[in-house]
């Protein structure tokens, strides 16, 4: 009888481990839903300048791009990021992201993106310090001299489902790592790559 009862309970552990990790990615989505509100589609950059006192963002004078992350396998993360002078600076602005079942053409300007509420907590902080770090987990600072090659890799992606993108921007850093960020929207890839080699290999 017990033979019976631990033989048909290891055959059903394939599916307890698939319903087990769709609770927790269907949890993953309904939090990032509560916790990273961003745009509608009747909410463009435009129309959601700062209403209370006028000032923009002070980030939106320098050169970034919007791009996405892989983590744990089946998640996500946005990230608006920055070229600074001294380093790469990825401030995270959205929670997991989902395929949409149809796509706009707002979704191929990275601005659709990047434009959150979690964006606008980095505005008049600055992007190298400490702090920065402190705010989000995930947000990251890679300093130029530990990039030792970026690559552009042109085509889909696997798992994006119907959310724009243009291929994937990969960095070799000098610790052996790679960090792969898809490119969220239209963007120049291959302009975007000599971009930073131009920062982190200067002429």
């Amino acid at each position: 009888m017990d033979d019976h009862f631990w033989s048909a309970l290891l055959s059903w552990w394939p599916f307890a481990l698939l319903m087990a990790a769709w609770f927790l990615f269907g949890r993953a989505q309904i939090l990032s839903l509560l916790w990273t509100p961003t745009l509608s589609e009747g909410n463009t950059p435009e129309s959601s300048s700062d209403a209370a006192g006028g000032n923009s963002d002070a980030t939106e004078d320098l050169p970034w791009f919007a791009a996405m992350e892989y983590y744990a396998l089946i998640l996500n993360r946005t990230y608006k990021i920055f070229a600074m002078d001294q380093m790469l600076v990825g401030a995270t602005v959205r929670g997991l992201v989902i395929s949409p079942p149809v796509t706009t053409s707002s979704m191929s300007n990275q601005e659709f993106w990047a434009r959150t509420q979690a964006a606008k907590r980095y505005e008049r902080v600055d992007l190298t310090s400490a702090k920065f770090l402190r705010m989000h987990s995930a947000n990251f600072q890679i300093r130029w001299n530990d990039i030792t090659a970026t690559e552009f890799r042109a085509g889909r992606k696997w798992g994006m489902g119907n959310v724009p993108h243009s291929g994937r921007l990969v960095l070799h850093l000098r610790s052996g790592r790679k960090r792969e960020l898809i490119l969220l929207g239209r963007q120049n890839g291959n302009a975007l790559k000599q971009k930073l080699n131009d920062r982190w290999r200067p002429s």
